[in-house]
């Protein structure tokens, strides 16, 4: 269970996370990037859209994004650092 201040901070990273990826679309980043979790999950086996993306990881620059295995404290750990950070550039 997660108190308040980390309730209210997952909230913030997800704001600004989808802000990003907005800002990022709207000027013009196309880029295939699908993650890789744990060299078992593969963003490219669920995604509906293979037949027209393109991307073939054999390609120079077709690369995975490795995402890397947190626990809930963790990546809940690592979300707060980023917004005290966030926080501390402001």
């Amino acid at each position: 269970m997660i108190n308040q201040d980390e309730l209210n901070g997952l909230h913030e990273f997800l704001q600004t996370k989808m802000v990003d990826i907005g800002n990022r679309m709207t000027a013009g980043e196309t880029s295939i990037t699908p993650y890789n979790k744990d060299n078992k999950k593969l963003a490219c086996t669920f995604c509906p859209f293979q037949s027209v993306c393109q991307f073939d990881p054999t390609l120079p620059g077709n690369d995975y994004r490795d995402i890397p295995k947190l626990d809930d404290d963790e990546a809940l750990q690592k979300m707060m650092d980023l917004r005290a950070k966030r926080e501390g550039e402001k």
